[in-house]
């Protein structure tokens, strides 16, 4: 035992010895850097070691090696080894030469160059400043400057300032950090390829260069007789006509990160120009290289490019007649969350010479490569094309170039761009295409875009440039389109004296705003043989009249217009200064569309229909053979002030006499004294216009109906009835109504059920009014006339009313009597309205309903009652009570006074009854049964006071104005059973059916689950991404379902650990609920279709269980969502389309998306048992009216509720839930 005590204690001991020499090491200072001072000798680095001068080679330290000093003999020598990398860094290193001597030579392997300080190289002439060609790579980081003055005016360099020397190809050059500028002069790049030496040598191209951060500014200038390289791609050979071994070929370049300026500068000597390359891009040529060019911006680069004959990014400048052409391909994507702007600038010193541009991004003036440009996701772009520059796409060309470029824009990306002349924003130039098929522009998805064609030569905003017929453009998903083309143009087709070749589509769901000048209509609807246009969008394309008033305010400015849908503002539009043509979309869903100039709200853009001015344009009629909207054209349109007509909306009861103007659908009389009111007209007249001094006329041939506007009743307001002239046999406007399925009435024989909460539209009947022959006169001037809409809801009487008139004192026995002070007046509808004449006034004593389920009512009531009464044998009478003018269609009124109301006595009440009369404040007439049962026992029950009449027959009492609603007059009768008459309540027995309840979702919390735009819109009609679906449903999952299946991994390619929707996306996925794609992507941003949520929905059920039968005619059987979309209708979660379909394919909106996210969970918003707006967060784009209003409140707002029947009915606002957490 002693001895291995003793081992062990000195076991213990070489522990603590050897703890103390690891703390000691651990505590050690880091190894200091070696520093070399250039001006000591040139420096050769290995593969971690470095000799200086003619000494030997030594190991690179520990702390590693820094080079610093001046010199303007000595270089730097960089040769690890094929496969090595030797790094260093510079701080303070200042190196010339005057021989063209390579500064820092990378002869093989890589290296790795850190900036500390303020670093200088200089030079020109064969070699790279910093030459890496191709086999070796380079790195630059650290936090220092590098400044690199390559060649100057007089001396072209013909290396690359990084890259290439003279005729070397650049090698992979990777910059991620540090402040770098490039100064360039002479045909090598700023950064990539070298340039030519000789007319024989070939120019080296650009390499493999990614930046991924730092600051980058990059100028290349023309040098004369050698012209400038590229700023960053290859080198340029101006020695020759331009051949597929003699130019420099773009490899690649990356731009993920940082801020890029680059620069390219042409040069004039002795009258003769000489161009520099593109910015960034490639060279005049393409080669088999080509097919793998790529610039790719990316990330959260911040790029800026600047050149003038060459593209800023794209192609070089090549303005050479009868050169081969072989279509190389070459591509620019731009995407992420890339900011670009793009320029080509005309420069007034080249006027004379070389003075046309190339494209901002595309092609440089003459082409020879075929360019796809992609710019998608969140990316911004702005730009700006020269003179024959197009913003993105094409520069001017001979017929034997190359025009060939397809442009994409989409996703979320945010573009804007412009040419100065000659070319289109988003297009091509002038001779800048062959056939049709040449160019292809696509805008789709979520996509924002703003295109201003070139000027003078007039060009397309998005199409085709002067004198050029246009390709195929296709504006499609739910993009946003701003055009406006140049003189002579169209905004969107083809350029001036051009006409569409190809196929122009607009698909329905974009949003379409563009101009011209009116020598064509704004989108191009002239057409070649091959021309195609296929706006299937609701978009009206006008044109003013020439001889037309311009439209143009007081100021002179440009007019500002209005379309209208439906009365309200549905967009804003602002004509450039004397432009007369413009086409906008309408919004989605049937309505009136009318043009309105906002400098005069009076005055309509109207158009010629058989000799009438109609300012109605009947977008929703034009529907082609699939049941698409169809493009509106209306030609020679002109300014005219308006005077509009527009009935009151009114609430009445059935049962009443009064207006005999009532049609059907054929204009003739439903009955000769209907039970509508008469209407009153709100009339809106221009300024100036005298309302009471106004004729109106109907002239058909030698038939003439006059009525003057009188105001409706005594009181300020502007509603007015037609009185008919003393020769005019038709005394009654026609008014037309409409039921809520779009039918035309035609009796006024109301069943009291299919009223009870029915709610009629009502115009003016269209005869005459369509064909314009009815209009406005005030003797001196006449008006044309537009109508609007009113509404008229309709509540049910029964046969049991009694009515019983104000102003008639007499007592008839059994019947209720009213009595008001003397003075009193009575308003329509509760507004300030006043009845025509009070003799037709009456209260409305009436049963409470019993038809159908209208016993329940009673019985709820009487339920009620006795929780306010206490227990006892109560006899019981329902009335439901109100004002109405018997007069006029049983129009509903109120009082400015208080009333009094006298109640028979009931027959069966004992002589010593005491009566107790309660009053149900909240309850309406229009109620159903589901609503009254929801809220009886909430709503607020008063016990009026009673007073018996001095005769003893009548229970008295007062009402304050606007409080009439359902009344129970209740005493106690000892020996009497309680109203066995009426039976009780029984629910109806529904036919079981099974009950389906999703799993896993919080169905409990009304959360709102989205959240809108920073430009404060909800965008009912966007698409949505697969992304956002499953970070919606991820919220909706109860916290249980979320911890248990809470995962941060998952197998997809595309969706990284840091992205904002992983949790959501792992999760549902190991839940079974979401799935990927055979290529092993999930498709993030991609927009999610009709099926793909159909089957995400059913997923939350037993669906396995569930047996559905297919009810689409276009979802085919055997297709893999087939039972998903049969189980989705069967469950009540999705419909269809009219004819039946379902669209799988289809992208889903977001409002569609929302609605069946709320029947999944057993939620039933109900527009009018939400909260008042000032209560709720709202959407200028959601608003009441529209089929999804109800739906997309509930989708973002948390609230609290409780159910009426089968809807929900908000009681407060909660605070929104911080679902950030759950990222």
């Amino acid at each position: 035992m002693k001895r291995s005590s003793t081992k062990a204690l000195a076991l213990l001991l070489m522990t603590v010895v050897l703890l103390a020499a690891l703390t000691t090491a651990a505590l050690a200072a880091p190894a200091e850097p070696e520093a070399v001072d250039i001006e000591d000798g040139p420096i050769t680095i290995g593969s971690g070691t470095y000799a200086q001068g003619t000494g030997e080679a030594a190991p690179i330290p520990e702390g590693g090696l820094v080079i610093t000093g001046t010199s303007d003999s000595n270089t730097i020598i960089v040769d690890p080894g094929d496969g090595e990398t030797a790094a260093f860094t510079i701080d303070g290193l200042t190196l010339s030469t005057e021989s063209g001597a390579r500064l820092i030579d990378v002869q093989s392997g890589g290296a790795e160059i850190t900036l500390s300080g303020e670093n200088t190289l200089t030079g020109g002439g064969a070699g790279a400043l910093i030459r890496v060609s191709k086999g070796q790579a380079l790195t630059i980081k650290g936090s220092g400057s590098l400044e690199l003055s390559n060649g100057t005016t007089g001396k072209a360099a013909h290396g690359a300032a990084i890259g290439g020397s003279v005729s070397e190809d650049g090698g992979t050059i990777n910059i991620g950090s540090g402040n770098i500028t490039i100064v360039q002069y002479g045909p090598g790049a700023g950064i990539g390829g070298g340039g030519p030496n000789a007319e024989t040598s070939g120019t080296g191209d650009s390499g493999d260069i990614t930046i991924s951060g730092g600051n980058i500014d990059i100028t290349v200038t023309a040098v004369d007789n050698y012209g400038g390289g590229c700023g960053i791609g290859p080198g340029m050979n101006y020695y020759t006509t331009p051949s597929f071994n003699k130019d420099g070929v773009l490899n690649s370049i990356t731009i993920s990160g940082g801020t890029v300026k680059s620069e390219s500068n042409s040069a004039v000597k002795n009258n003769s120009v000489y161009c520099s390359g593109a910015a960034i891009g490639t060279g005049r040529m393409g080669s088999s290289g080509d097919s793998e060019s790529i610039v790719h911006i990316t990330g959260n680069a911040n790029v800026i490019a600047i050149a003038d004959t060459s593209a800023a990014i794209g192609g070089s400048s090549c303005y050479v007649a009868n050169v081969p052409v072989n279509g190389y391909n070459a591509t620019i994507l731009i995407d992420n969350n890339a900011v670009v702007l793009a320029e080509t600038r005309y420069k007034s010193a080249l006027a004379n010479n070389y003075k046309y541009n190339g494209a901002a991004i595309g092609h440089g003036n003459g082409n020879f490569i075929t360019w796809n440009v992609d710019i998608k996701d969140d990316a911004q772009v702005t730009a700006n094309g020269g003179l024959t520059g197009a913003g993105i796409g094409g520069s001017m060309s001979y017929p034997d170039h190359n025009t060939k470029m397809t442009i994409t824009i989409g996703g979320n990306a945010v573009v804007e761009a412009s040419s100065v002349d000659y070319a289109a924003g988003i297009g091509g130039s002038f001779y800048n295409q062959k056939s049709p098929d040449d160019t292809v522009i696509t805008i789709k998805d979520n996509a924002s875009v703003t295109a201003y064609g070139g000027s003078y030569y007039g060009s397309a905003g998005i199409g085709s440039g002067y004198a050029c017929d246009s390709g195929n453009i296709t504006i499609t998903g739910e993009a946003k389109v701003t055009a406006v083309g140049g003189a002579g143009a169209s905004a969107i087709g083809a350029g001036a004296s051009g006409k569409v070749a190809g196929t122009t589509t607009i698909t329905a769901g974009t949003f379409v705003e563009a101009y011209a000048d009116g020598t064509k209509f704004a989108i191009d609807i002239s057409k070649t043989s091959t021309g195609v246009v296929n706006v299937s969008d609701t978009v009206l394309n006008g044109r003013f009249a020439t001889d037309a008033n311009p439209p143009v305010d007081s100021d002179d400015q440009p007019s500002t217009i209005y379309l209208l849908k439906d009365g309200e503002r549905d967009s804003t539009l602002t004509l450039p200064d004397d432009y007369r043509s413009f086409a906008v979309t309408a919004s989605d869903g049937a309505g009136v569309i009318k043009v309105q100039n906002a400098a005069d709200t009076s005055q309509y853009a109207y158009y010629l229909e058989n000799n009438a001015k109609k300012n109605v344009y009947p977008l929703y009629e034009n529907l082609d053979d699939n049941g698409n909207f169809e493009m509106l054209t209306r030609d020679n349109l002109r300014w005219a002030s308006f005077i509009d007509v527009k009935p009151m909306d009114i609430t009445i009861y059935t049962g009443g006499a009064g207006y005999a103007g009532a049609v059907d659908a054929e204009g003739d009389k439903i009955g000769d004294e209907s039970g509508f009111p008469e209407p009153g007209f709100i009339i809106t007249a221009p300024e100036g216009v005298d309302v009471s001094e106004l004729t109106l006329v109907y002239q058909n041939g030698e038939t003439r109906y006059e009525w003057t506007l009188k105001p409706y009743s005594p009181g300020e307001h502007n509603v007015y009835r037609f009185v008919p002239a003393d020769d005019t046999p038709l005394t009654h406007i026609l008014m037309q109504f409409t039921d809520k399925d779009g039918k035309v009435v035609v009796t006024d024989n109301f069943e009291i059920m299919e009223h009870l909460n029915q709610t009629l539209s009502m115009k003016v009947y269209g005869e005459g009014i369509d064909e314009g022959k009815v209009s406005f006169t005030d003797g001196e001037n006449t008006y044309p006339i537009t109508v609007g809409e009113a509404k008229v809801t309709v509540r049910s009487t029964t046969d049991n009313a009694v009515y019983a008139d104000v102003e008639i004192e007499e007592t008839v026995e059994g019947e209720p009597r009213i009595e008001a002070p003397a003075g009193t007046v009575y308003y329509i509808n509760r507004g300030n309205v006043q009845v025509a004449e009070a003799s037709g006034v009456a209260l409305l004593f009436d049963d409470i309903i019993e038809v159908g389920e209208g016993s329940a009512h009673k019985e709820m009531l009487r339920n009620r009652a006795l929780k306010e009464l206490g227990e006892g044998n109560w006899q019981f009478e329902y009335k439901y009570l109100d004002l109405v003018d018997t007069a006029n269609g049983n129009a509903w009124v109120k009082a400015n006074n208080t009333v009094t109301v006298c109640w028979p006595r009931p027959e069966n009440a004992p002589e010593d009854a005491e009566f107790t009369l309660l009053h149900f404040e909240d309850l309406h007439r229009e109620m159903g049964i589901n609503a009254v049962e929801d809220m009886v026992d909430s709503c607020t029950v008063t016990n009026i006071t009673l007073t018996p009449s001095e005769d003893g027959e009548f229970l008295c009492f007062e009402i304050e104005p606007g409080g009439f609603s359902p009344f129970v007059l209740a005493w106690k009768a000892p020996d009497e059973p309680d109203e066995p008459d009426i039976p009780p309540y029984i629910p109806p027995v529904e036919p079981e059916e099974p009950v389906y309840e999703p799993n896993w979702l919080n169905t409990t919390d009304h959360f709102g689950y989205i959240i809108g735009y920073e430009d404060g819109t909800i965008k009912p009609n966007a698409s949505i991404t697969r992304a956002e679906v499953a970070t919606i449903f991820f919220r909706l999952l109860t916290d249980e379902a979320r911890d248990k299946f809470w995962t941060e991994t998952n197998s997809y390619s595309d969706v990284a650990e840091t992205a904002w929707y992983n949790n959501a996306v792992s999760t549902l996925s190991r839940m079974g609920i979401l799935g990927g794609y055979e290529d092993g992507s999930f498709r993030p941003n991609a927009s999610i279709t009709r099926a793909e949520f159909a089957k995400i929905a059913v997923s939350f059920f037993e669906y396995e269980d569930i047996s559905a039968e297919n009810i689409f005619t276009d979802v085919a059987a055997g297709s893999w969502y087939e039972n998903f979309v049969a189980v989705a209708a069967k469950l009540g979660l999705i419909e269809g389309y009219a004819g039946n379909v379902y669209r799988p394919n289809e992208s889903i909106t977001r409002a569609e998306a929302c609605t069946i996210i709320n029947r999944t969970l057993g939620r039933a918003p109900d527009a009018d048992h939400l909260l008042p707006e000032s209560e709720m967060n709202t959407w200028p784009d959601n608003r009441p009216g529209v089929w999804y209003y109800a739906q997309l409140q509930e989708a973002t707002n948390s609230h609290e509720y409780k159910w009426s029947g089968d809807i929900e009915h908000w009681t407060a606002k909660l605070p929104e839930r911080d679902w950030d957490a759950l990222q």
